[in-house]
């Protein structure tokens, strides 16, 4: 056991470390946590540690505390580039190395990529989740429409979409974000930015990216297989829409499988559609545990974000049906890759070939993410050139990099 027993004075008890844990886990979603801190302080009986649950604007509390020396000990986080440009979080590489029982190797390599940078290690992760397509079973049986297979292209998902939709049901649901459409401008040989995180122009505004953007923006603006953003918020976004039988297929993480197991819906999944020719690049959704640079007690600090991120935290996590365990040889154990749902999501881990954008450069949201979501918008809502506005766009937004770095 590490970490340092303290003695108040002679003929006391021990004085108990105090560490504080902060996580955007709310409600049910608390319970596996729980049980994971009280497993680890009965183990660990020097160290207690205070649950801190914020579900409600948590970046925001997060950066305020590091700027009034106050953040959490351990905490879940998702955005590093932001917080390693200003130190505020633990390099857990060496730590790792001169760990016995727990390794970066436990971990899915393209997962750990979205915790670590440069090389190194900032964040052990907790679960993730990719990008697959829910399918209604139901109601591609009513249209006669074969399920899809993993080989299919854009010009088959097109297809099927269009005989999918009909009155007020879709056939799926176009979103104009970033995260969207990442897989999508990816598996066309597209970008957002430039792999270095430094330029916009040659890769928003290139062929691959504008054909990408427009054959996504096409499915609603054109092809009308995707409700208007208006008819989509009327009808409680698209995870509503696809429980309520509106919607054919929805592009999606795993979240809403708690909720689809306990419906009747006949639900299927499967691997995002790829442009002819070309291979499919899948996009993650992933967060860590990390220590603050700020924490005062690291090696007791180090104990608890293990404990958060072991195969014992992954396990209970996922048998509460939270999440798909971050460790190959827990999910071949409790069956993930087999299961009939499930198995589209650690299939799509090895297509996670691309770093996302966030993790390329800490100025994405501020400088690249708001500009490009806008232009999306512009081209969704008011019918905007895709190429005049993509390529206006990266300029803009090299003109603001470059004067940011003056």
């Amino acid at each position: 056991m590490m970490g340092v027993v303290l003695f108040t004075c002679q003929g006391k008890k021990p004085s108990r470390v105090k560490l504080r844990y902060m996580t955007w886990d709310s409600a049910r979603g608390l319970e596996p946590e729980r049980r994971i801190i009280e497993a680890f302080e009965a183990n660990h009986p020097h160290i207690q540690v205070k649950l801190e649950p914020n579900p409600q604007r948590y970046e925001d509390k997060i950066l305020t505390s590091m700027a009034g020396g106050t953040p959490p000990d351990v905490f879940l986080w998702w955005n590093f580039p932001k917080l390693v440009k200003f130190g505020g979080l633990v390099d857990l590489t060496p730590y790792l190395e001169r760990n016995p029982d727990l390794s970066a190797t436990n971990y899915y390599r393209n997962i750990l990529r979205y915790t670590s940078i440069d090389g190194k290690i900032y964040g052990l992760p907790k679960d993730f989740t990719p990008r697959v397509i829910f399918y209604n079973k139901a109601l591609f049986d009513e249209a006669k429409i074969p399920y899809p297979t993993e080989d299919w292209t854009w010009d088959d998902f097109l297809q099927i979409a269009r005989k999918l939709t009909k009155g007020d049901q879709y056939g799926f649901c176009a979103v104009p974000s970033t995260y969207n459409l990442q897989s999508w401008v990816w598996s066309n040989g597209g970008d957002f930015i430039s792999p270095d995180g430094t330029k916009a122009r040659g890769y928003l505004d290139s062929p691959q990216t504008i054909e990408a953007v427009k054959f996504y923006a096409d499915l609603y603006l054109k092809y009308k297989v995707s409700p208007s953003p208006s008819i989509r918020a009327s009808m409680g976004g698209a995870t509503e829409m696809f429980l309520t039988g509106k919607l054919g297929m929805m592009d999606n993480g795993r979240w809403p499988l708690i909720r689809l197991k306990k419906t009747d819906l006949r639900v299927g999944t499967l691997l995002p559609p790829h442009p002819q020719g070309k291979n499919l690049v899948t996009v993650l959704h992933a967060s860590g545990q990390v220590m603050s640079s700020r924490c005062k007690n690291k090696e007791e600090a180090w104990e608890l974000l293990k404990a958060m991120s072991d195969s014992f935290a992954q396990r209970r996590r996922a048998e509460a049906g939270w999440a798909i365990p971050a460790m190959p040889e827990l999910v071949n154990e409790l069956g993930f890759a087999k299961d009939p749902l499930e198995r589209a999501f650690i299939r799509a881990i090895s297509y996670a070939t691309v770093t996302p954008c966030f993790m390329r450069t800490a100025d994405w949201e501020e400088v690249y993410d708001r500009p490009i979501s806008q232009a999306l918008e512009r081209i969704f809502l008011l019918k905007a050139d895709v190429e005049e506005t993509l390529i206006e766009t990266a300029r803009k937004i090299d003109e603001k990099a470059a004067l940011k770095k003056r």
